[in-house]
């Protein structure tokens, strides 16, 4: 695959996977593995202690990204934002952008340098985003290592938003408020970090929409943040598989939110690019 596609391809493929109350009584139905057991364990204030206090985050990255056997690979820069961006920009022989994913509280950004064509949506013209509640706040937390719930704007959730069962050392936190939509953190009893994320549809009894797990963490800004993501989306017939590694991250703010387009660049339909994703992982 030429590398314009590839950049094309890996920021869509983010975007389109996601194409309070009382302490919930602990109810083990199939929702959790059968070895896990109920417990009191309080570990939500604990996670939400680290998460991180930097108002913006660069890093260098490389990207895998694999469909069955396929498989290509491409390195880029994420720039975040607290509360108004995550920019993810996909370069050439480390020099040329040819590809940016820009998400902010308003909308989604695709963008493809090379044949200056982009696709521009609000979360609310994608019905799956819509009905399932995912917006910028969900794919922050996702990219910051955090705790969520659907809806929350940013919000830190407490401990009575989850159901809570033990399996060896890790506590399972599953959060089904959504009427449609399943969350499901797995935290690390040591040290309270978030190991995996997994975003499901509660319509259908196999329906894992994502999966989102942590690796590699390092200290950055008195805390301990990954250096590592694996991503798997399973909206097409093959599983797509995304890693991305962090490198050199530090913070900076000396970069803009926003991304200007000429009057160059056309305007494509989503389904266009999704078209072309599920021939590729087929």
């Amino acid at each position: 695959m030429k590398i314009s596609r590839i950049a094309i391809l890996v920021m869509a493929v983010l975007l389109l996977a996601g194409c309070r109350k009382g302490r919930k009584t602990i109810q083990l139905d199939a929702n959790f593995p059968s070895d896990a057991v109920p417990t009191d364990v309080r570990i939500v204030e604990r996670t939400n202690t680290l998460r991180l206090q930097a108002p913006s985050v660069s890093s260098k990255v490389n990207l895998t990204l694999a469909m069955g056997e396929k498989e290509a690979a491409v390195s880029g820069t994420l720039r975040m934002k607290r509360n108004d961006v995550v920019q993810l920009s996909l370069v050439a022989f480390g020099l040329l952008e040819v590809g940016r994913m820009e998400l902010t509280p308003d909308y989604f950004l695709i963008l493809d340098r090379m044949n200056h064509r982009y696709v521009k949506k609000t979360y609310d013209e994608i019905d799956f985003f819509r009905t399932s509640g995912i917006d910028f706040y969900t794919f922050q937390s996702l990219f910051w290592n955090e705790l969520f719930l659907f809806g929350d704007r940013g919000e830190v959730p407490a401990e009575s938003d989850f159901k809570a069962a033990q399996q060896d050392d890790r506590i399972l936190l599953l959060n089904d408020d959504s009427d449609r939509m399943l969350l499901t953190f797995v935290v690390n009893v040591h040290d309270a970090l978030v190991g995996h994320t997994r975003v499901s549809d509660l319509r259908n009894p196999q329906g894992k929409v994502m999966d989102w797990s942590y690796s590699a963490f390092r200290d950055f800004e008195g805390t301990a943040f990954p250096g590592k993501m694996e991503m798997s989306f399973h909206f097409t017939r093959t599983p797509i598989t995304l890693s991305l590694t962090l490198n050199n991250l530090k913070q900076s703010d000396g970069w803009d939110t926003r991304t200007r387009l000429s009057d160059k660049y056309q305007e494509i339909p989503l389904d266009a690019i999704l078209n072309k994703i599920m021939s590729l992982s087929e």
